[in-house]
């Protein structure tokens, strides 16, 4: 029993120094829906274990539609990360925010980032062609 409170204990003091961590991104200046947009993330210090990695959630400004969401993990450093995200060829167009940075921590709970609020615009695609209707058989 006193092992499993130490454990808890410890496990609580680390996600409450993650909780400090902040990031630094940089975008590009206009995105075409469809397309990859890719952010380069710098943790301000090192998280203290094996195998981290971000989740970086972006969407339209203001919350006018839903976002999309990508993880990436660390590149070089474990301070360094590189995150893509294909914005959708139906997405809203204007300007686009990150919404969340959050530190992933393995077999833990996720840690959110304090960050700069790293903006971008979104220019429609031309032509989108979707589907109307869908066959459905039972499959044998």
């Amino acid at each position: 029993m006193a092992r499993a409170f130490v454990l808890v204990a410890l496990v609580l003091t680390c996600v409450a120094g993650f909780s400090q961590q902040s990031a630094q991104m940089n975008s590009g200046q206009e995105v075409k829906a469809g397309e990859i947009v890719t952010f380069n993330v710098t943790l301000d210090k090192e998280p203290a274990f094996t195998d981290p990695a971000i989740l970086v959630i972006i969407g339209p400004k203001g919350g006018r539609g839903p976002g999309v969401q990508n993880t990436a993990p660390a590149g070089g450093s474990k301070s360094q990360y590189r995150a893509a995200l294909r914005i959708p060829p139906t997405a809203v167009e204007g300007t686009w925010v990150v919404r969340q940075v959050r530190l992933l921590v393995p077999a833990g709970s996720s840690v959110p980032l304090k960050t700069d609020a790293a903006e971008f615009r979104v220019v429609r695609a031309e032509q989108v062609e979707l589907p109307s209707q869908a066959s459905v058989a039972l499959a044998k």
